[in-house]
């Protein structure tokens, strides 16, 4: 409790502040890998939509698979005829996501806003459990808070594990997975007090 009443307080001195600087509205997200190059990276389940212009005007062929414009192999761009040089790059996949995303932030009205301070949108984290993993594959979350990682590696059914130090984090969680899933999810809870002398025990610790 002591730690949310301090996350409330910070919350309104940050929109105190906001008025006399431009608005502190974007997280920095770090992203690392221990074999570069054998990591899992799905790009094209991130892709990007291109841009209207890019559409109309580079995207002028058609064949059974749809709508494509020619590339050099080697990188270059609209050879003027295809050959053994050359490539058919389909619109439908996109491009590559950027390096910053505009993901809109979860306003008091937003629907899946739990109340919890430091919540993310779930559209982050199934941008980054999309492009990081494959189903089945495991996704930890080592400061799961009020369980956004959780419940979209449960949504994008990948396996997970979710950590937690807070008695009311686990109990959030617990309850957002039944309403989302119902009893369709199945999972262990590891720590919880199973008799009285271990819940006098939580109850004793700061």
């Amino acid at each position: 409790i002591k730690n949310f009443q301090n996350e409330i307080i910070w919350c309104y001195k940050e929109r105190e502040l906001s008025k006399k600087h431009w608005n502190r509205k974007h997280d920095v997200i770090l992203f690392y890998t221990k074999d570069y190059g054998k990591h899992t990276f799905n790009w094209k389940e991130v892709a990007e939509s291109y841009s209207e212009y890019t559409l109309r005007r580079k995207f002028k062929y058609k064949d059974e698979k749809g709508y494509y414009r020619l590339r050099y192999k080697d990188g270059r761009n609209d050879p003027k005829e295809e050959g053994e040089d050359t490539y058919r790059q389909y619109e439908n996949i996109g491009v590559p996501p950027r390096d910053w995303w505009q993901i809109p932030i979860l306003n008091q009205a937003a629907k899946e806003r739990l109340g919890y301070p430091t919540q993310k949108p779930e559209a982050l984290l199934e941008r980054i459990i999309k492009a990081s993993s494959n189903e089945r594959d495991i996704v930890l979350d080592a400061f799961c808070g009020c369980g956004t990682t959780i419940a979209v590696a449960e949504h994008l059914k990948r396996r997970w594990i979710g950590i937690d130090i807070t008695h009311i984090a686990i109990a959030v969680i617990k309850n957002r997975l039944q309403n989302a899933f119902g009893d369709s999810v199945k999972y262990k809870v590891i720590g919880e007090p199973q008799d009285i002398a271990s819940a006098r025990a939580l109850a004793e610790q700061d």
